[in-house]
């Protein structure tokens, strides 16, 4: 996982972040049966966000997100179910007392 944070400002400030996961289910896999189970996932994340400060304390911040999940083998079958992309946006407000 990697996150970057920049304060521009007292009350200005912006995130960037990634990570990689993944997810290998081959060393057990049934290749015999009639159900195999050839997985292994990846799964790409990236997001940006913005805050504000409007008052010491009162903040807000919008956030978007993309997610984006895929297996890496090419050779299982129906590999191509599990592949997703999903799009995530959020508002958020914070109150300190």
């Amino acid at each position: 996982m990697l996150n970057y944070h920049w304060s521009a400002t007292r009350k200005l400030g912006f995130d960037l972040g990634g990570k990689i996961l993944n997810a290998n289910f081959l060393d057990g896999d049934d290749v015999i049966g009639t159900q195999p189970s050839k997985r292994n996932d990846i799964e790409y994340c990236v997001s940006a966000g913005v805050t504000y400060a409007f008052t010491p304390n009162l903040s807000g911040n919008l956030t978007y997100g993309f997610n984006a999940g895929r297996n890496l083998l090419d050779n299982a079958i129906e590999a191509a179910y599990r592949d997703f992309n999903q799009n995530l946006v959020s508002l958020g407000v914070q109150f300190k007392f």
